[in-house]
């Protein structure tokens, strides 16, 4: 019992530590000093090549994934079925940013990829037959696409299933 108390407060203290990052805004991009130099034809002569921006960066961030189509396989029927509004739920993801344009340095998420923890369709009142895992490729920061898993499915629905929707990443 202790080993296990000991684990669970190591691997609690490790998340807390790696996490703070995830809860603050993304920095606006800046530019950082680069430290090349350009060797000219004469051996001490220099050329430095000063600053460059920044143009792009990753970064651990929690979103918010809404399923609005899900589409499962039924094995009667033998196609497949559409399911409209089928779960929302929180993510963890690694998003990449851009700068909003060359004059406004604001973050932009313009795709990444997050794993999801889909609660059915009320978020407040989960139901455990309708809880999904859910594997999320997200395009232009709102749009989301990706595979879900449902561990106890409807009769006759496979359990893995296709999904579109939206989300906001934080």
């Amino acid at each position: 019992m202790k080993k296990l108390i000991t684990l669970l407060l190591f691997v609690a203290l490790t998340v807390t530590g790696f996490s703070q990052g995830l809860f603050k805004p993304v920095a606006l991009f800046a530019t950082k000093a680069e430290n090349k130099y350009i060797e000219l034809p004469y051996p001490s002569l220099y050329y430095k090549v000063g600053e460059i921006p920044i143009t792009q960066k990753w970064v651990w961030r929690f979103d918010a994934t809404l399923a609005i189509v899900e589409l499962n396989y039924n094995k009667d029927t033998k196609q497949f079925v559409s399911t409209a509004f089928s779960a929302v739920g929180p993510a963890i993801g690694y998003q990449h940013f851009v700068p909003t344009s060359a004059t406004d340095p604001t973050p932009f998420n313009n795709y990444g990829v997050s794993a999801a923890f889909l609660l059915g369709e009320n978020i407040y009142n989960p139901e455990l037959a309708k809880i999904k895992l859910a594997l999320v490729a997200n395009v232009m920061q709102y749009f989301k696409f990706g595979l879900t898993y449902t561990p106890k499915p409807i009769v006759n629905l496979s359990p893995l299933g296709f999904f579109f929707g939206g989300g906001i990443t934080f």
